[in-house]
């Protein structure tokens, strides 16, 4: 199916451009697998196995007149069960919060209540200092972990008061009020080689 997909592509676009152009084309399906079963996972893997066989093929079947660029948008880390925290909705912590983390599961932001700073520090630090890191935005911007430069009013703003910065292979998920936890084992978002880094294939 992915294969007559990707030739039905290749079609549509010999058929139709007579200069140089460009498609772009995003399989999703490796993403899903990956938080479902974890990147390293047999079901993952054979995924990934089937979608390089079927980019061979398309890419020899193309000949000379198309060039196929393979890249991704973020990685994956595997997720333990044991640093997999969940906030469940009457969480002690969200009573601090002006609404519940945003952000990443692995770097989830957080935008505390008036005058309860230090105690929301002390509470998180006391729960997963082991697993995150807290920075606040200052701390961020000076350590240039956005890349250079300064924050704009917009980012201060969105970024909250402080932001969890995973340690290793952890997260902090919400589950919303009569929802579950999605249970995820591949997870990405934080700051970790395996995370930022990707790849990039050119036939």
């Amino acid at each position: 199916k992915l294969q007559a997909l990707l030739v039905n592509l290749e079609s549509h676009h010999l058929g139709k451009v007579d200069q140089p152009s460009f498609t772009h084309f995003y399989i999703d399906d490796l993403d899903s697998v990956s938080h479902r079963h974890g990147p390293m996972s047999g079901k993952t893997g054979s995924l990934l196995r089937l979608i390089d066989s079927e980019l061979v093929k398309t890419a020899d079947a193309a000949g000379e007149k198309i060039r196929i660029i393979v890249s991704a948008d973020h990685g994956h880390i595997h997720v333990s069960k044991e640093r997999h925290h969940i906030l469940e909705a009457d969480d002690e912590l969200l009573s601090l919060l002006v609404v519940p983390p945003s952000g990443e599961s692995r770097n989830p932001i957080f935008h505390v209540k008036d005058g309860l700073d230090e105690e929301f520090r002390t509470l998180f630090n006391s729960r997963y200092e082991e697993d995150f890191l807290l920075v606040s935005p200052d701390g961020l911007e000076h350590e240039k972990l956005m890349g250079p430069g300064s924050f704009s009013g917009t980012t201060r703003d969105r970024l909250g008061n402080y932001i969890g910065i995973a340690r290793a292979d952890s997260a902090i998920e919400y589950v919303k009020p009569a929802e579950e936890s999605r249970g995820h084992r591949g997870m990405h978002g934080g700051l970790s080689k395996n995370e930022i880094q990707v790849p990039l294939f050119l036939n």
